[in-house]
């Protein structure tokens, strides 16, 4: 136990979570190896900037990496011309563009949507939505879900909630049971895996990526790693090509100091471990994914939200440093995006820290534009959001100050936390899903938690409010 609560807080240390692989570690010049053994084809620097076979974008069947670069939080958000679709809580939500109303995705007039508990009749009720697959793909909305507690399954139905197909069901397997990220591109369901498993009698992590083809949903593994601290990878798209985001070191299981035997052996093990971070680039035309970053010698793992592949096809990526390596406490990261510049060459784009010496931390930038916080200890409450910060990779600041939220003013309760779980920003919008929960002040059981999606159009006077969809958790004796 007390091994497992040292490596959560090592990883909370260093922000961005990571990976890691096995074997021996090859020189600098090394081409990469996959899994199998075969030598992967790698660019040279001159193609990192020229290489891009496609750079187009089609609405109908591409990802839209505006609605999968939020990393792992419980809420999601679509963008059609006309509508937003709001996940949360299992409930897809909308709003109407033209008339400005709002509800549930739910035809049904008599439905209680999310007044009942676990509404299975709902129609915008998904289940247990694997995120961020929530996606508008060929005129309808798909995402993975899972039909039974053993198996998952590939899900579509129409804009309006009707006709809802099971269209794939299969196995749920061991590594099905971590971190999984899914995304529907051009005909296939790409998956970004991480998950838990013992390796020559130590724990260890397993990263996979791969897809299967949505006609015959074969499986495809296209490259995976091992890894003592935790990998997260992902995947954002250009055209035709898949970029994979993974980093990794090379221990071996077992390797590192006995916590429980030497704390201050273990710490130091950690704080002084190299990672390598790579970015692999994977397209239908190529039989293995090539490198076209690494960084053998980084000191922080990558995350999960911090990547954004240009439409030039430009590639920017967050990562954070320790400003005192040798601090013990008060310890300061500094956030920095950035900018590849060839296979083992970046330069920074950007530093979080304001004119006025504030810290921010990268919340989300899929669509090139950054969305950024700082946070401050209250007593009582714990951290909580005092300043949001939204500018654009040039450095222009569209936004810094407080995120007004006067649509909490309806809510009322005693000790409860308040919490952004995702966010998505434009040059001229921001949304975010906030979650509010109020602690043992339900009717029947347990919490009272309330969801809201909030659009604020970003003004040169400021950030104006517009509330778009709220739903609740409903709890009731039915579920106990």
């Amino acid at each position: 136990m007390k091994r497992l609560v040292c490596v959560l807080l090592i990883m909370m240390m260093l922000l961005p979570l990571a990976s890691c692989t096995r074997g021996s570690k090859p020189d600098n010049t090394a081409a990469p190896t996959a899994i199998n053994g075969t030598e992967q084809p790698a660019l040279t620097q001159e193609a990192v900037a020229t290489h891009v076979p496609d750079m187009s974008f089609d609405p109908e069947t591409d990802n839209n990496n505006l609605n999968s670069g939020y990393g792992h939080t419980y809420c999601a958000m679509l963008e059609t011309d006309e509508v937003y679709y709001l996940l949360h809580n299992g409930y897809l939500m909308y709003y109407d563009k033209g008339s400005e109303d709002s509800g549930f995705v739910c035809p049904k007039p008599e439905c209680a949507h999310d007044e009942k508990y676990q509404n299975a009749d709902c129609c915008a009720n998904l289940g247990a939505v694997h995120f961020p697959s929530l996606t508008v793909y060929n005129g309808r909305i798909w995402w993975v879900g899972q039909p039974t507690y053993s198996s998952l399954g590939i899900y579509s139905m129409a804009l309006d909630g009707t006709d809802r197909k099971l269209m794939h069901e299969f196995p749920m397997e061991e590594k099905h049971c971590g971190n999984n990220d899914w995304f529907f591109h051009r005909g296939r369901l790409y998956w970004a895996l991480c998950y838990n498993k013992v390796e020559t009698g130590e724990p260890c992590y397993r990263a996979e990526v791969g897809y299967m083809q949505l006609d015959d949903f074969e499986e495809h593994v296209l490259y995976e790693k091992l890894s003592t601290l935790h990998p997260d990878p992902t995947i954002r798209f250009l055209g035709e090509s898949a970029y994979i985001f993974m980093s990794y070191d090379w221990i071996e299981p077992g390797e590192e100091p006995d916590g429980d035997v030497d704390y201050e052996a273990y710490l130091k093990f950690w704080r002084t471990n190299d990672i390598t971070q790579e970015i692999l680039r994977w397209d239908p035309s190529m039989s293995e994914p090539e490198t076209v970053y690494l960084d053998e010698t980084a000191r922080f793992q990558f995350g999960t939200r911090g990547f954004y592949v240009s439409p030039e096809g430009g590639i920017y990526f967050w990562e954070t440093e320790l400003d005192d390596p040798e601090a013990v406490e008060n310890r300061v990261y500094t956030s920095f995006i950035r900018r590849v510049t060839g296979k083992n060459t970046k330069e920074t784009a950007l530093t979080l820290v304001a004119e006025d010496g504030m810290h921010y931390y990268l919340k989300s930038m899929p669509t090139g534009v950054i969305v950024a916080l700082h946070d401050s200890y209250v007593q009582g409450t714990g951290y909580q959001t005092d300043s949001i910060w939204i500018l654009t990779l040039e450095g222009d600041t569209l936004y810094r100050g407080e995120l007004p939220t006067a649509y909490r003013e309806k809510y009322t309760g005693g000790k409860h936390d308040f919490d952004i779980d995702g966010c998505w920003a434009t040059r001229s919008e921001l949304i975010v899903g906030f979650k509010e929960t109020y602690y043992d002040t339900g009717k029947d059981h347990g919490d009272d938690q309330y969801f809201d999606f909030i659009k604020y159009e970003i003004t040169p006077d400021g950030l104006i409010e517009i509330p778009l969809a709220s739903c609740r958790a409903h709890y009731s004796d039915e579920g106990w």
